[in-house]
C-alpha cells in the first residue's frame, strides 16, 4: 500500500521513511531545500499549501547545478546584526561585481570583483564595522544588474 508525501532515507537508498507530520496524505508538486539552510525543506502541495520541516536532513549531498537564470536571493538574516549572507544563482561563467551602498548611495565597499564558475555561489557580509540604517547591495553580472535593500541592526 503506497503512502502519498514526503520520505527520505538516510541510507543511500536501501530503506525508506515517510516524513509526513503535519503534511497528510495530499499530493506534492514540488519539493526544494532551502540553499541559505540545507536542514529545511519545502514543499509545495497539490491544493496550493507550502509544508516546511526543519532538521529532517541527516547529510545531503550537494551537485553544482547550473541555474537556467541570473538570480541574486534575498540576503540571509535581513535584518541582520553582524553578519548576513550574500547568494547568487549564475548561469554562464562571467565577472560579478558586488558592492555595498548607504541608502543616500554612498559607496562602502566593494565586497567582490572577480569571475565567478556557474552555479551557485554565496558571501559571508561582515558588518560589525557597519553603522545601524539601510544599505543596499548592487550585483553586476555580466548585463544584469540587481539591487537589494538590507537592514543593519544595533
Amino acid at each position: 500500500d503506497v503512502q502519498y508525501g514526503m520520505y527520505r532515507s538516510t541510507n543511500g537508498g536501501e530503506s525508506w521513511e515517510l516524513i509526513n507530520s503535519n503534511l497528510a496524505n495530499t499530493y506534492i508538486m514540488t519539493a526544494g531545500i532551502n540553499p541559505l539552510n540545507p536542514n529545511q525543506i519545502f514543499i509545495g502541495t497539490h491544493g496550493g499549501g507550502l509544508w516546511t520541516s526543519d532538521n529532517n536532513l541527516a547529510s545531503v549531498e550537494t551537485e553544482n547545478v547550473v541555474p537556467l537564470e541570473y538570480e541574486l536571493i534575498q540576503s540571509y538574516p535581513n535584518p541582520f546584526n553582524s553578519s548576513t549572507r550574500i547568494v547568487i544563482n549564475n548561469p554562464v561563467r562571467q565577472m560579478v561585481h558586488i558592492q555595498l551602498f548607504t541608502i543616500e548611495g554612498r559607496l562602502v565597499a566593494d565586497l567582490l570583483n572577480t569571475r565567478l564558475s556557474a552555479g551557485t555561489s554565496s558571501r559571508t557580509l561582515q558588518a560589525d564595522n557597519l553603522s545601524p540604517g539601510i544599505y543596499f547591495i548592487a550585483v553586476q553580472a555580466g548585463n544584469d544588474f540587481v539591487t537589494r535593500k538590507i537592514v543593519k541592526l544595533d
